[in-house]
Formats: C-alpha cells, sequence, structure tokens
C-alpha cells in the first residue's frame, strides 16, 4: 500500500491560486457569451454596461445590433466585451478603485436634452424606432456637443428629435461634392452654438447644422438667393416683409418681392462680409418657395474648415460619428 504524500503549505496555495483564477475564467466566458440586447435595456443598465466596457463597446453594440446579424454581432461583440473583462479583472486594485468609476461617469456625458432635462439613453431610446436611427441617436448622444431639442412641451421636443433624425437617416455617409471646402462661402455665428456652415455649387446650395432647438441638419436647394445686411433690424424687417409676400402668394394674389423697394430704406447686398445678418431666400420674387432667417451673424474667415474638418461635422450632423 503506497503511502500518501504530504502537500507542501506552498504548494497547497498555488493549487488554490489555480483553482481561483479557473473560476473566474469560467465566470469570464459565461458574462462574455451572454450579450445583452442593447435596445431593451433600462436606462440604469445601459449605465452599469458603459461602466463595464466603455462608451465605445456600448456604441458597437448597438450598431451591429441595429444591423439585423444578430448572431454575428453577438458574436463579435462578446469576444470584444471578454478581453475588456479580463483586461479588467487582471488588475483587482484597478477595478475597486473609485477613480476608475469617477472616470467612467465622466465618460458618460449626456448630450442629448429635452428643453431643460437630461435625457437618458433608454429615454432617447423610447420615442426613436430601433435600427439605423437608434444608432444616429446614441451617436448625437455620445456627442462633444450639447444638442438640447427645445419646444413649449417636452413632447414636443421628443417629436423634434425625430424629425431631425428621419432628415438625416437616408444621407450618405460621405459627403458628396457639394459638402467641399472649395464650395464653403461663409459660416453663421450665434451665442451658445456651433457654426452653421453655407455651401455653394453653381445653382446647388447646401448647409449644415450643428446646434439648434429643432436639432442638427443638413439642407440641400436649388435656386436659392442670400440676402445680407449690415443690421438685424434690417434683416428681422426684410423677413417680415417676405413672410407677408409669402403668404400672399399662398393666397393666390400676383405678389412679388420688390428688392429696389427694400433697398430705398435699408442696406442689401449679395455679398457676404464677417459681421452681417443673413437672410435666404428659395425660389422666385414671385413664387416663394421657402425662407429662413439665420441666427447669429456671418463670418467670412473661413480657411480653419479644412476638407477632414468638413467631412468630420458633416458625418456629425449625420449621427455616423459622434
Amino acid at each position: 500500500m503506497s503511502k500518501l504524500r504530504k502537500v507542501k503549505p506552498s504548494s497547497r496555495r498555488n493549487i488554490q491560486r489555480h483553482l481561483t483564477q479557473t473560476t473566474k475564467q469560467e465566470e469570464l466566458q459565461s458574462q462574455s457569451n451572454s450579450v445583452p440586447d442593447v435596445h431593451s435595456m433600462s436606462a440604469s443598465q445601459i449605465l452599469h454596461l458603459q461602466q463595464t466596457i466603455g462608451n465605445r463597446a456600448v456604441q458597437r453594440l448597438i450598431a451591429e445590433q441595429a444591423g439585423g446579424d444578430k448572431s454575428a454581432s453577438q458574436k463579435h461583440t462578446a469576444t470584444h466585451t471578454a478581453t475588456i473583462m479580463r483586461q479588467q479583472s487582471s488588475d483587482e486594485n484597478r477595478v475597486e478603485n473609485a477613480d476608475v468609476h469617477q472616470t467612467s461617469n465622466q465618460e458618460i456625458q449626456r448630450r442629448i436634452y429635452f428643453n431643460n432635462t437630461e435625457a437618458n439613453l433608454s429615454e432617447v431610446f423610447s420615442v426613436v424606432p430601433y435600427g439605423k436611427k437608434r444608432v444616429i441617436a446614441s451617436n448625437w448622444h455620445w456627442a462633444k456637443m450639447i444638442h438640447k431639442f427645445e419646444a413649449d412641451t417636452d413632447s414636443e421636443a421628443k417629436d423634434k428629435l425625430i424629425a431631425a433624425i428621419d432628415k438625416v437617416a437616408d444621407q450618405s455617409s460621405e459627403p458628396p461634392s457639394l459638402f467641399q471646402q472649395s464650395n464653403l462661402m461663409f459660416v453663421t455665428k450665434a451665442s451658445g452654438r456651433q457654426p452653421t456652415l453655407y455651401f455653394r455649387q453653381g445653382n446647388d446650395t447646401g448647409r449644415l447644422r450643428q446646434q439648434h432647438p429643432s436639432g442638427p441638419t443638413l439642407a440641400q436647394e436649388t435656386n436659392k438667393t442670400d440676402y445680407f445686411f449690415q443690421s438685424q433690424e434690417a434683416a428681422r424687417q426684410f423677413a417680415g416683409y417676405a413672410r407677408n409676400v409669402y403668404k400672399r402668394q399662398r393666397k393666390g394674389e400676383n405678389a412679388r418681392l420688390n428688392i429696389n423697394s427694400f433697398k430705398r430704406r435699408y442696406d442689401i447686398t449679395t455679398v457676404p462680409a464677417t459681421g452681417m445678418y443673413h437672410f435666404e431666400l428659395t425660389g422666385d420674387l414671385d413664387a416663394i418657395e421657402k425662407r429662413h432667417l439665420s441666427g447669429g451673424t456671418i463670418d467670412t474667415n473661413i480657411d480653419i474648415y479644412t476638407s477632414e474638418k468638413i467631412k468630420s461635422i458633416y458625418q456629425s450632423v449625420l449621427g455616423t460619428t459622434t
């Protein structure tokens, strides 16, 4: 009969450490194989997931699950999640350190507001349809700038979010030729908002609005004229005059916008200059289609807007990036 060998204390500790590590690996593997449906998670669950795997991983998960191929996306995200969680668990001090959670909270900057109420991602998803539109909403939510949708009620503000997403959802992720550096004419700047960029290529015009109470947007039009004014009062008077003529035309009256008559009272030009006020009119003087008074003033110092910067702004407006 063979004798039982006495296990040394050091060996016993090694065996225990191995068993502990094996158990942790099995737990991590189990966690990684169970990928949640972010679109059905509550606000607190999304927050916990962000703190665990980071904003970028959650964004990737949202985009992949919206893509329709859930089996492939779950496999990819499971691998990504497991890698991050293994890195975190390898350093227990880092996981338990309060500074880590503080940093995570600082990264989770909610950037969508309904009036003055900060919205969490779950609330945003409650009004945005499943799929690509939720990818746009999540990118606006994690954007570097605040998107504050303003209206008389929070419900109407949410309607503005939906309308803004609908307007950009079908646009190409790559800027068309209109939105190129050579076609940038000027920007408008208003207090508390990022600049709006204006483009012209022949008879085609475009606008990239980054921040607004109705949300970011991309606009493309033909047969549009830009008018510029030395004073805000002149711009407002012209906007009121154009509105009245437009209403009369809608009623079938023979009304025409008389630019020369207006010039006798106010300075008006079609040449932009820094500090001027802007009004745009689409259509003909006797058949106005649209009119728009810009907020802020003109800035023609546009050298800082490189091709790369314009592309970044374009994709941020479309919600394809943050």
